[in-house]
């Protein structure tokens, strides 16, 4: 059986990094896709991530005044990011994405303003083993799901179908027969139809 690389399901940290200068810019300043910003080490464990960005994103100079933030007294300029690698530990903290990788041309500094979130690490064989089993019972008859994909597959005319059970009053069966649940169906069926024109006569 190939191995395919079901095991390795992880998720990759987001984060919207803050690019700034005190002074008014005089032209234009670009931040390419893919600018790497790194994080301060974790005081824990020593690791530091890199985020990358994942849009170019211009300060327009001519525009300037829409990027100032009277609060920070700063040009501001916004742009999502996402974990190289795929761990919860990448979640980090506000004001932790703060290490440009490359020169910050144009900007003072960059931090995140707030946590990075979605991260998520490699699934164990016992989590994967349990999506999968669960992936299965979304097929079997005895499930919701079962019933729908087997109708829709038995009866190639049947748009939508929705599976009525337990306490709902369109389950009509269950007061005779225990367990018993009722699909209703949207479908369509070919009709033939015959129209006979009288001709009543010329100029009727």
């Amino acid at each position: 059986m190939k191995n395919e690389p079901f095991f390795s399901i992880s998720a990759k940290s987001t984060a919207t990094l803050t690019f700034s200068r005190a002074t008014l810019p005089t032209s234009n300043i670009t931040i390419k896709a893919n600018f790497p910003v790194a994080t301060l080490a974790d005081e824990t464990n020593g690791l530091a991530y890199t985020f990358l960005t994942l849009e170019d994103a211009t300060l327009v100079a001519a525009n300037a005044a829409s990027y100032f933030n009277n609060e920070t007294q700063r040009y501001e300029l916004t742009i999502a990011a996402e974990a190289l690698i795929g761990a919860s530990t990448a979640n980090v903290g506000p004001n932790r994405i703060t290490r440009p990788l490359r020169p910050l041309i144009g900007f003072e500094g960059v931090t995140n303003k707030i946590v990075a979130a979605g991260g998520k690490d490699i699934e164990t064989n016992s989590e994967a083993i349990e999506r999968y089993f669960l992936s299965l019972m979304g097929t079997s008859p005895g499930t919701v799901g079962g019933v729908n994909k087997i109708v829709k597959n038995l009866f190639t005319t049947v748009i939508d179908s929705n599976v009525v059970f337990g306490n709902n009053p369109l389950n009509v069966r269950s007061a005779e027969d225990g367990g018993a649940v009722d699909v209703y169906i949207i479908g369509n069926t070919p009709v033939t139809t015959i129209e006979t024109i009288v001709f009543p006569g010329v100029e009727q």
